[in-house]
C-alpha cells in the first residue's frame, strides 16, 4: 500500500501542475484566439527585444487577421498610503487591453480608447490578488484617488482572477501615468523598444493565416526601414497562441517532471508484482503439502 500510495501520490501532485499550468482553458473569453507577438534577434539578449511604437503600429494598421492589437508594458512605480509607501509591479497598457485580451472586472469598470493619450485622467485597475491583500478586499476602493508615481491616480475597478502576463504584477494603469511612455521619444521612436504586443484573431482568420501575414508585414517594414534593422542581427517576428506562451519557460521541467513520476508508479507497480509473487512462492511447499494430503484447488 505504502509503494503504490507513493507512485499514485507523485503522479496526482506533477498532473495537478500540468494541468493548471498548460491543459486547463484560459479564463480569459475565447482565449483559444488571443496570440503573443514576439521580435527576436540573434546574439545576446535577442531572444526577445520587444516592440517599438511605431512597429505596433506597422501591424496595427496593415494587419486583418488579426482583430485587435493592445500594447503591454512593465514597469515598478511606488503606491503611497496612509502609513507607508510600497513598491508595485504594474503594466501600463493601451485602452483596449481588456477587450484584446478577453478579460473583465469584478468591479467597477475596465479602460477604454478614452483612456489613451496625453489628455487621459490617470487610472488603475487592481489584479484580483493585489486588492485582497493590500486593501483587504475593500469594495468602496473603487472610484476613489491612490498616489503612485507622485500623481493621483483613480482607481476604476478589479481584474478577474486571471494567469499574470509576462510577470507577476499588481496593477495595470494607462500610459499616460508615465511621461515617458506619452512622450516624443517613446511615440515616434522606430528603435525605442520596451513594449510587449498582444493580439486576438479576427473572426474566420486562423493561426496559420495571422503567422503568414505577420511575417508579410515584417518584411515590408525591415525593407522600408533598413536603418532600423541590422541585416546580420536577423530580427524576425513570430506567432504564438497565448496559453502556449504562459509557463513556457516551465513546460519542459513540467513534462520530464510528469515522464519522472510515470517511471516511479511504473517501478511501484512492478514492485508489488514482485511481493505478490514472492508471496506464492514461498508458500509453494505448503500447497504441495496440502494437495498431498487430498486438498482440493478451493482449499
Amino acid at each position: 500500500m505504502l509503494t503504490l500510495g507513493l507512485g499514485i501520490g507523485a503522479n496526482t501532485a506533477i498532473f495537478s501542475v500540468v494541468r493548471g499550468v498548460m491543459l486547463r482553458p484560459l479564463p480569459h473569453k475565447d482565449g483559444g484566439r488571443l496570440m503573443y507577438l514576439r521580435q527576436s534577434a540573434q546574439g545576446p539578449g535577442g531572444e526577445n527585444v520587444l516592440f517599438s511604437v511605431p512597429e505596433i503600429t506597422d501591424f496595427r494598421s496593415a494587419s486583418k487577421a488579426l482583430g485587435g492589437i493592445a500594447e503591454y508594458s512593465p514597469m515598478t512605480m511606488s503606491l503611497v498610503g496612509e502609513r507607508d509607501a510600497v513598491r508595485i509591479d504594474v503594466g501600463l497598457v493601451t485602452g483596449n487591453y481588456f477587450s484584446v485580451m478577453g478579460l473583465s472586472p469584478i468591479l467597477g469598470r475596465s479602460f477604454s480608447q478614452g483612456d489613451d493619450g496625453t489628455g487621459a485622467a490617470p487610472v488603475m485597475m487592481l489584479t484580483h490578488e493585489y486588492w485582497q491583500k493590500r486593501f483587504g478586499g475593500d469594495t468602496a476602493l473603487v472610484g476613489k484617488s491612490v498616489r503612485v508615481g507622485g500623481k493621483a491616480v483613480t482607481v476604476v475597478g478589479v481584474l478577474q482572477p486571471a494567469p499574470y502576463f509576462p510577470g507577476r504584477i499588481d496593477a495595470l494603469m494607462n500610459m499616460v501615468n508615465s511621461e515617458h511612455h506619452v512622450s516624443a521619444m517613446m511615440v515616434t521612436g522606430r528603435t525605442h523598444r520596451m513594449t510587449e504586443m498582444v493580439a486576438r484573431l479576427a473572426p474566420g482568420a486562423t493561426v496559420a493565416q495571422a503567422r503568414a501575414e505577420v511575417a508579410g508585414i515584417s518584411s515590408k517594414v525591415h525593407a522600408d526601414f533598413p536603418e532600423a534593422y541590422d541585416a546580420a542581427s536577423g530580427y524576425r517576428v513570430t506567432l504564438t497562441p497565448f496559453q502556449e506562451v504562459l509557463g513556457q519557460k516551465a513546460r519542459l521541467t513540467l513534462w520530464l517532471l510528469m515522464g519522472a513520476a510515470a517511471f516511479v508508479l511504473i517501478i511501484a507497480c512492478a514492485n508489488v508484482a514482485n511481493l505478490t509473487l514472492m508471496r506464492g512462492v514461498r508458500r509453494e511447499h505448503e500447497l504441495v503439502v496440502r494437495a498431498a494430503l487430498g486438498a482440493g484447488k478451493a482449499g
